[in-house]
């Protein structure tokens, strides 16, 4: 059978024309795949974007419901540049007293977390000594104790220097004189946490 050169023109053209199409269908196709892969990312990143920003967005309101509480547990400590207002207040509170004191250490310390770099606190450590009457050195005492960090008193003693012959179990020898006021001595070590 022999086919006439128009209808070979045409089969050709044809042929030619499904080519074509098959390669536009094709391309179109990738574009198209292409396009919906580049979409999905979007809506992917788009989906973490607002889920990290709720989560950004319930911290914030965490944190601002709990700023009382963060203030108040930070008030606790002392703070970062705080040892020396933290001892002008002791020192106050023993003018206030009516005792004599004086400081006679001060350090501070890591603590038992001391390799931890993440913590964020240290251990202050104030040794003092005082001179002054019972009500005086009790009120001192009390003072510090209702101080607005957390304070613990390690170590408290006292001494009692009478004043007279009878107040004695013993009698003191001749030509020794004895004070005219009561004086009690105390010393006292205490510990306060502070901020790094």
């Amino acid at each position: 059978m022999k086919f006439s050169p128009h209808l070979k023109q045409n089969i050709l053209i044809f042929v030619v024309f499904n080519i074509l199409s098959f390669g536009v269908y094709l391309g179109a196709f990738f574009m198209m795949k292409s396009a919906q892969e580049h979409t999905s990312l979007l809506l992917n990143q788009l989906e973490t974007d607002i889920k990290t920003n709720d989560t950004l967005q319930s911290i914030e309101t965490v944190l601002a419901d709990a700023k009382g509480d963060i203030e108040k547990l930070e008030s606790y400590f002392v703070g970062r540049d705080g040892i020396v207002d933290f001892i002008e207040t002791i020192e106050s509170y023993g003018r206030t007293s009516g005792v004599k004191m004086s400081i006679d250490f001060v350090g501070v310390e890591g603590g038992t977390q001391a390799n931890n770099k993440g913590d964020v606190k240290e251990t202050l450590r104030i040794k003092l000594s005082t001179e002054g009457s019972w009500t005086a050195t009790v009120h001192f005492l009390s003072l510090i104790e209702h101080m607005p960090f957390r304070i613990n008193m390690d170590r408290v003693s006292f001494l009692y220097s009478p004043t007279s012959e009878s107040s004695l179990s013993f009698t003191p020898p001749k030509g020794v004189t004895l004070p005219k006021n009561r004086v009690w001595k105390s010393g006292i070590e205490l510990t306060a946490l502070k901020l790094r």
